[in-house]
């Protein structure tokens, strides 16, 4: 066992075994609680807890890595199983993923584990978008389609081009075509040619 303690010991935990060589000596509980005392950070049960309230899976980490750390950080704190599952299924980001996970009523942290371990978060910026939509509980104007012209960025209401009949092309108005066959489309692609050209 002093064997193994030594050759696990690292940084200042190595130099502090060092320093004294009587301290190897020592049977290894004693020195094991003498680490502890010395290096042995204590956190507050309110800082434990918001520690672990605050972790949430992000996207360049698997389901399985986040759902352990969050069963590691409940481990500081007195928690029920049944809290421990709803924290955890919180700190899903994707809303669909956490309806998801709520709807199965998972009894503890294992179930979560094995139901979700093969489960990746969405491309980053969806899960970007999720967590601006988590922290402001809105999402950005920049998800936003205008319904009268088809632009980003802007809602129909907040549209400054002229109100379009439903149904009609987002292009030029007409009714007998959509804008993906517009004609007027088809005529500035011709010019924009034209002019590269040229």
């Amino acid at each position: 066992m002093d064997m193994l303690l030594v050759s696990k010991l690292k940084g200042r935990a190595h130099e502090w075994l060092h320093a004294n060589s009587t301290r190897i000596l020592e049977p290894v509980g004693n020195i094991c609680e003498q680490l502890v005392e010395s290096f042995g950070k204590t956190v507050s049960q309110a800082d434990a807890r918001r520690l672990f309230e605050s972790r949430i899976w992000s996207a360049n980490e698997s389901f399985v890595s986040y759902i352990d750390e969050k069963a590691r950080l409940s481990d500081a704190i007195c928690i029920s199983e049944e809290e421990r599952v709803d924290k955890a299924i919180e700190g899903i980001p994707v809303e669909g993923l956490r309806i998801q996970a709520q709807i199965q009523g998972f009894k503890c942290i294992a179930e979560l584990r094995r139901a979700f371990s093969g489960i990746q978060l969405p491309v980053q910026r969806a899960a970007r978008e999720t967590t601006k939509v988590a922290a402001t509980g809105r999402r950005s104007k920049e998800g936003f389609r205008c319904y009268n012209c088809n632009s980003k960025g802007h809602m129909s209401k907040d549209c400054k081009k002229p109100d379009r009949v439903p149904g009609s092309c987002f292009g030029c108005g007409a009714l007998d075509h959509w804008v993906a066959k517009c004609p007027l489309n088809k005529e500035k692609l011709a010019k924009g040619c034209d002019d590269h050209a040229s």
